[in-house]
């Protein structure tokens, strides 16, 4: 009996460990799918309104708040911070560098710009999603065999 406590216990914690870092896999995609569909929107408003981009989200636009006396790539930035322990590093070199070259034009050149980063970050959720179905499994099925082997050692 009092082998069999630690070994429940390393076969639930290695079971919780795989199912996390699987659920990051997935994570990532949907972070990433949000971020099209609110580039997506912004457009859309853009295009309505004739608004600038650092306009659309100066009110409360999709839950996001910025202020318009700050710069805008700064703003965009603390926002992608938020999900650096989903997002991949090259991921969030795409959102910042889209806010870095954000605003450098009219209303047109800022809806291509708009459709030009929402063409790279599909390119990235199709990575996202292709690492999802690729490594899910394997991220749920490796720890815990080894919390198996361990129990099994422990036993």
């Amino acid at each position: 009996m009092v082998r069999l406590i630690p070994a429940l216990v390393i076969m639930a914690a290695s079971i919780l460990i795989g199912c996390g870092l699987s659920l990051r896999l997935s994570r990532r995609s949907a972070v990433l799918s949000d971020y099209i569909a609110l580039l997506d929107t912004a457009a859309d408003r853009m295009s309505y309104t004739g608004e600038s981009l650092a306009a659309v989200f100066s009110d409360n636009f999709a839950g996001f708040r910025f202020d318009p006396s700050k710069p805008f790539s700064g703003q965009w930035e603390r926002m992608t911070e938020q999900f650096c322990d989903v997002l991949k590093g090259e991921d969030r070199e795409v959102l910042c560098r889209f806010a870095r070259e954000a605003g450098c034009g009219d209303l047109q050149a800022e809806l291509n710009h708009i459709r030009l980063y929402q063409t790279l970050l599909k390119e990235r959720l199709d990575d996202a999603r292709e690492a999802c179905v690729k490594k899910s499994a394997l991220y749920r099925i490796l720890p815990f065999s080894i919390g198996l082997a361990v129990t099994i050692m422990i036993l």
